[in-house]
């Protein structure tokens, strides 16, 4: 749509805003993308593979980067518009932060699983 420069102006950077929401959700995406990448690898060689500790590592860190992007995106948008916004995305970004949070905790276990896999297997 062709708004004049005025209308723009309200914004907090301009023409330009109307792209951060479309960047984080991005990232969101390509996150999704290694997480169904993970889970094939799942159901393909088992869960206890270094492979899904890449992966799901890497899910979890861009969730955790696009939850953070999006809570200070939130709080900005809460700022600028002297708390005219909801708080409907605060809670939303928390939540993504906590689910990348628990996919990386869950990397750990795997990682240690591997490692107890590969032991088992040299004393046999």
């Amino acid at each position: 749509m062709n708004f004049s420069e005025e209308f723009y102006q309200k914004f907090i950077f301009g023409y330009y805003t109307q792209f951060v929401g479309l960047a984080i959700s991005v990232v969101t995406f390509i996150a999704l993308f290694f997480l169904e990448s993970g889970l094939k690898g799942t159901i393909k060689n088992g869960f206890f593979n270094h492979n899904n500790v890449i992966k799901f590592e890497r899910t979890g860190q861009l969730f955790m980067f696009s939850g953070s992007l999006s809570l200070i995106w939130s709080i900005a948008l809460l700022i600028y518009s002297n708390g005219m916004t909801l708080f409907s995305g605060l809670s939303s970004s928390a939540l993504l932060i906590l689910v990348g949070f628990g996919l990386i905790i869950l990397t750990d276990f795997i990682n240690n699983g591997n490692q107890l896999q590969q032991e088992n297997n040299l004393t046999i």
